[in-house]
């Protein structure tokens, strides 16, 4: 049954930062652990359990002690093992927290309190701490010992006990058991606590228990994140250490250099998102070139790319918005055409379309007379073939797709605020009803051209920073072909209407005759963009 815990006064709240103190340097301490009491904690543990005293073996970092327990698995010494680790946890933690709380989780708290009063000190020590060493151990320890590790019926990840993960729950039970009064067993509670303060990370099996010992050095910058320039922010004696910036782990060819040492080259041939923002933070303006703002693909490191090159944040003038509605008519009269296609143009333009695609083929480009002709070609030879690329004409405020005409859209919308960006799409974005039935995977021009408008005015009249090849390619396709369908080898390119009707709201309609025809005579009948299925007809 869970207990009703008392609620704190001011006066024990205010004890919380002594709490914390205590267990960071318990979390973080530098001292050569003491094999003897760390033996004896163990064996006590053990016998609590019920189970046999182990064999037990010293290792200078967990580093150190996930190579002894690969070494002992590939000899079977002890195999199978029987991991305790959960069994730790259950007759340790989980039995304080349910004497404390009546409740085993220890996410139970006192009346009007939310949350753990030292959840500053879980950040610190489990997602700075624990997670940048355990991701570091992932990287050189355990998934090359991957192979060796899954012979066993447990899971690596679950065979260890990290007092810095443990110490963020033990400071809180700490004030609950000395500041609130709450009933627990002294003995339970000092034996959990010796465990943290006298052993480093602890691998507990049924045969054998393998002890690490603390780190030689760690260090935090003013925001509590694991730190350090030029040199390790966590180390071990047996030369075993992370390398931090911020919180953000870094490469030892990274972190064994000063920021002022960082190289231009890191950041393009870098992966990781959290690694580029670092190198980006740090790299001098004269040393970032604008064609990264290009060729970046996230948002966010677009924006610090705007930042850094100090490009200026677009704003419209009142003479600039009188222009809106210049380039609105503009591209409304590209997507409005009733002139036959020019073959030649339109097969030039698909192919520089996919190489700006990073396609790795040079399509077949076939023609059809209307989107009735193109549906049948696509069932016809392009049955089994991907999509070449998606090209979704209904974005949000930061489009998602890696498309080019996404990637176009996303070096442009980081150089305009948000409320320059929410006036053009007011001015020039226009939802139509020009769906014909036909699924996103075709490319239909017309319902992109508002689009168009906005980049052309973004970038003919707000002057912003671009990729003016792409933006050319992008021009050429929009303009030479009409409806098509990218797929990987074969793209069906439809011709234009012959005829087209719209209302003022550039909706196809009609009311005595098809909105649309096409020269093979496919037409549709529709009134302010409805089109009943009845009037998909090749004849009337």
């Amino acid at each position: 049954m869970v207990k009703s815990l008392p609620s704190p006064t001011s006066e024990q709240l205010k004890l919380v930062s002594s709490y914390k103190e205590k267990w960071k340097r318990i979390a973080t301490s530098t001292n050569r652990i003491n094999r003897s009491k760390a033996e004896d904690v163990i064996e006590k543990i053990y016998k609590r359990l019920d189970r046999a005293v182990p064999i037990l073996l010293f290792a200078d970092s967990p580093f150190s002690g996930t190579s002894m327990l690969q070494n002992l698995i590939e000899r079977q010494s002890y195999s199978p093992f029987l991991s305790l680790s959960k069994q730790f946890q259950r007759h340790l933690k989980e039995e304080i927290t349910l004497q404390i709380t009546g409740y085993s989780d220890v996410r139970v708290y006192p009346a009007k309190l939310k949350q753990q009063p030292n959840y500053e000190l879980q950040t610190q020590l489990y997602h700075q701490l624990h997670m940048c060493l355990s991701s570091v151990l992932w990287a050189q320890a355990w998934r090359p010992a991957w192979v060796t590790f899954q012979t066993q019926a447990w899971n690596y990840s679950n065979c260890y006990i990290a007092p810095e993960y443990w110490a963020c729950d033990g400071c809180y039970l700490d004030w609950l058991c000395n500041c609130l009064n709450c009933e627990h067993d002294v003995k339970l509670w000092k034996l959990f606590e010796t465990l943290l303060t006298e052993c480093g990370w602890i691998f507990p099996f049924e045969e054998v228990c393998i002890i690490s010992d603390h780190p030689t050095y760690v260090n935090f910058d003013a925001k509590q994140r694991l730190h350090a320039e030029g040199k390790p922010a966590l180390a071990f004696s047996d030369g075993f250490c992370v390398y931090a910036y911020c919180g953000v782990v870094l490469p030892a060819q990274y972190g064994k250099l000063l920021p002022e040492q960082w190289r231009p080259e890191w950041y393009t041939k870098e992966k990781k998102k959290s690694i580029k923002k670092i190198l980006l933070q740090e790299l001098p303006p004269n040393k970032i070139e604008r064609k990264w703002l290009l060729s970046e693909s996230d948002i966010d490191i677009k924006k610090l790319l705007v930042q850094k090159l100090g490009i200026k944040i677009q704003f419209i003038s009142e003479f600039q918005v009188t222009a809106l509605d210049v380039y609105r008519k503009k591209w409304r009269a590209v997507a409005f055409q009733t002139t036959p296609i020019d073959r030649q143009k339109a097969t030039e333009a698909i192919h520089q379309f996919y190489t700006a695609n990073k396609s790795a083929y040079e399509p077949v480009v076939v023609f059809a007379d209307s989107p009735y002709t193109g549906r049948k070609l696509v069932k016809q030879k392009c049955r089994g073939q991907s999509l070449n690329c998606k090209i979704g004409k209904n974005y949000g405020l930061y489009p998602s797709d890696r498309s080019p005409i996404d990637n176009l859209w996303k070096s442009i919308i980081v150089q305009l605020s948000e409320t320059v960006f929410k006036q053009l799409c007011n001015a020039l974005i226009i939802k139509r009803s020009w769906n014909l039935d036909y699924p996103s995977s075709w490319v239909q021009p017309e319902e992109l051209s508002s689009w168009f408008s906005l980049f052309d005015f973004c970038i003919s009249i707000l002057k912003c920073v671009h990729d003016s090849e792409l933006w050319t390619i992008l021009q050429a396709v929009f303009t030479e072909c009409g409806w098509f369908y990218p797929a990987q080898r074969i793209c069906i390119v439809c011709d234009r209407p012959i005829e087209l009707s719209v209302d003022d709201r550039d909706r196809l309609h009609n009311e005595t005759k098809p909105a649309i025809i096409y020269s093979d005579g496919y037409k549709l009948r529709a009134r302010h963009g409805l089109h009943p299925k009845q009037y998909f007809n090749l004849n009337k």
